[in-house]
């Protein structure tokens, strides 16, 4: 293998290394006969301070010692490398370099396309362990309540994103801003709701005490914190319509958070909460020729309301 062959390299390393140990063996051997002439020699020093050619000769056989031991490492990893070097080139790990490069490439070119067709910008892990506002997706979905001036919800309960209060995901942004129109599709919270059972299947693993009392009681607490804004809120009197909350009979399949320039998406997972599943982030298409999922989920909404039954008192 050509791992075997003596570079110019491999030889002067191994030239300099045999030129110092030949170095230090002669001039160890000088001392050593030069100890035998003069066992006594003092170098004129106190005798408090002086030194025997014999204590000499013992530092120098050390350093030699030393000295053999570093220069001989280096020329092992100068070796090691070059044969490491030869290896990779005959196993054809330049050629693997160059395949995870060319991976590289395809990987960015996958996520511009990505971006650019399907309109998703963001995907935002989650954490079984965390409420819904201390997920990773928190933040930026609070960030675009600030500047957005609808909102539209789709969940089974909405109870981590609004029904449990001020702790909740957007309720304070919905309380606390008169000039935001918003549209809630929840769960109709009655006994015999199908999707209700199902949903319930899908939890028995991750979190068996979640009973159908537990579910209906998240909806209906969603249900009452939307009334208590509508009825304390002037924008149902200035503009009819602002707020509604529909109750559906149907699987929503999605949760949804759809604002006016992006939205929000996560699934319904078996085994896992909605608010523990991944978030994505999908922008509206901003630039021509660009296309983007957003469009396909607001009609999945709109389609969604005209199935809804919107509670009374609650437009």
């Amino acid at each position: 293998m050509s791992f075997f062959k003596f570079t110019k390299k491999r030889l002067l390393v191994l030239l300099l290394t045999l030129e110092a140990y030949a170095l230090c063996r002669g001039f160890g051997d000088a001392i050593q006969f030069f100890r035998a002439e003069h066992p006594n020699l003092t170098f004129g020093l106190p005798a408090s301070v002086s030194f025997k050619l014999s204590d000499i000769s013992e530092l120098v056989f050390l350093w030699k010692g030393v000295a053999c031991f570093a220069v001989s490492a280096l020329f092992v990893k100068l070796c090691f490398s070059a044969v490491q070097s030869d290896i990779y080139t005959t196993l054809g790990l330049d050629e693997v370099r160059r395949k995870k490069i060319e991976l590289d490439k395809q990987t960015r070119l996958l996520l511009d396309l990505l971006g650019s067709k399907s309109g998703i910008t963001q995907i935002f892990p989650a954490h079984n362990d965390r409420p819904v506002e201390q997920q990773p997706y928190a933040k930026a979905i609070r960030d675009q309540l600030k500047n957005t001036r609808t909102i539209r919800m789709l969940s089974m309960a909405g109870y981590e994103c609004f029904g449990k209060g001020p702790n909740a995901l957007i309720y304070e942004e919905l309380a606390d801003r008169p000039g935001l129109a918003a549209t809630f599709l929840i769960l109709n919270p009655i006994e015999d709701n199908p999707i209700i059972d199902k949903r319930l299947v899908q939890l028995r693993h991750c979190d068996p005490a979640y009973t159908k009392v537990n579910f209906i009681r998240d909806i209906n607490k969603t249900i009452t914190a939307f009334s208590s804004i509508v009825t304390s809120d002037s924008r149902v009197n200035t503009n009819s319509g602002a707020l509604k909350l529909g109750l559906l009979t149907c699987d929503p399949v999605f949760r949804l958070l759809i604002f006016d320039n992006c939205l929000f998406m996560s699934t319904y997972e078996e085994d896992a909460h909605g608010h523990h599943t991944p978030m994505y982030r999908i922008d509206a298409p901003e630039q021509e020729g660009h296309t983007s999922l957003y469009g396909s989920f607001v009609r999945h909404f709109d389609l969604l309301c005209s199935q809804a039954e919107f509670k009374a008192g609650v437009r």
